[in-house]
């Protein structure tokens, strides 16, 4: 027990985090300094906020955001008055329940006055069975884009996202998925699935973090001519950060996981590492928007310190992302 005392004191003085909740550093991976230098000598850490065509000025006027899927209550939002709000395009996922016009427009607008941003998900690197473009003779295999349900997301299945059926569900094709959530108004899109890459990697597919680097390129480039000011936040896949094109087509990240996995501190590199891309998106001009699944106080107050004190906006969501999760004040 002496023993015991002694080395928690100990722990105490070297990691100062940990006394309430656990939370500690680490000494793991750090970025290569050419890496660095490639982003440097691309000119990304030297663009204007401006850029491109103010999106990113106005993600950088938010000083706190959440995300809702499911059950969205207008009357709530008004009441919580989050900065940037990130909703599903449509409140039950399908066709008939879309988010648009004064629908959309009672998101957006904000008691004092003025409005918020509200960003539509959209996942691309799965696709789900209660979307509007799921068709009841969908199996693996068929469409030959479609793979393996994911065994934990039941009606989420991969996609060969490189491929040209998948890529017209998602933009360019006439009533394709981004082109809804453009013409209904929402001011930008938070695409999921972006490390989707890895499965196929697993699998053999060596250019596959490539490909995904491309789809986002493309989704970017076509969203941001349609409609000026757009704004693209794709989220994880942390290493495409040191990717200046890819960097260039984004004007903000998210990430889950960071901190914490399934409510408890993380005990791997992660959260050195996770940061440490994160701050090079932050240094090339993205908002960084983070997320943990939590419980405790505690957490949650370590969490939004840990994310404050990087220039980070945290936000704590329930894991189904069905309810109002703890918005950083």
């Amino acid at each position: 027990m002496v023993f015991q005392n002694i080395l928690r004191l100990l722990l105490i003085v070297l990691f100062p985090a940990a006394e309430s909740c656990g939370q500690y550093q680490y000494s793991c991976y750090n970025i290569p300094q050419s890496a660095i230098d490639v982003l440097r000598d691309s000119g990304i850490f030297d663009r204007d906020p401006g850029y491109p065509s103010g999106a990113r000025k106005k993600l950088a006027a938010a000083k706190n955001w959440m995300v809702q899927l499911q059950h969205v209550n207008q009357e709530e939002i008004r009441a919580l008055d989050p900065d940037l709000l990130v909703v599903d395009y449509a409140d039950d996922g399908g066709e008939a329940a879309e988010w648009k016009g004064e629908k959309l427009r009672s998101l957006m607008e904000r008691e004092g006055g003025g409005e918020r941003l509200v960003i539509a998900y959209l996942s691309i690197g799965e696709a789900e069975n209660y979307r509007f473009y799921w068709r009841d003779w969908f199996e693996p295999g068929n469409p030959e884009w479609l793979d393996k349900e994911n065994p934990d997301w039941a009606g989420n299945f991969k996609v060969k996202f490189w491929r040209s059926g998948w890529r017209e569900i998602i933009f360019g094709s006439k009533g394709s998925y981004l082109d809804r959530i453009i013409e209904n108004g929402f001011d930008g899109v938070y695409l999921d699935m972006v490390d989707a890459y890895d499965y196929w990697i697993i699998k053999g597919d060596k250019n596959a973090r490539e490909e995904m680097k491309e789809f986002v390129k493309e989704i970017s480039a076509y969203a941001k001519e349609k409609k000026s000011g757009f704004i693209v936040i794709p989220q994880n896949a942390l290493m495409l950060l040191l990717e200046p094109d890819y960097v260039a087509a984004a004007d903000g990240v998210g990430a889950e996981d960071v901190y914490y996995y399934k409510g408890k501190p993380r005990t791997d590199c992660y959260p050195y590492e996770g940061v440490n891309y994160l701050r090079v998106a932050k240094k090339a001009g993205l908002a960084v928007l983070l997320i943990e699944y939590l419980e405790s106080d505690c957490a949650v107050s370590e969490f939004f310190s840990a994310a404050s004190n990087e220039g980070f906006i945290p936000y704590s969501a329930t894991k189904n992302l069905d309810s109002p999760g703890t918005i950083y004040r």
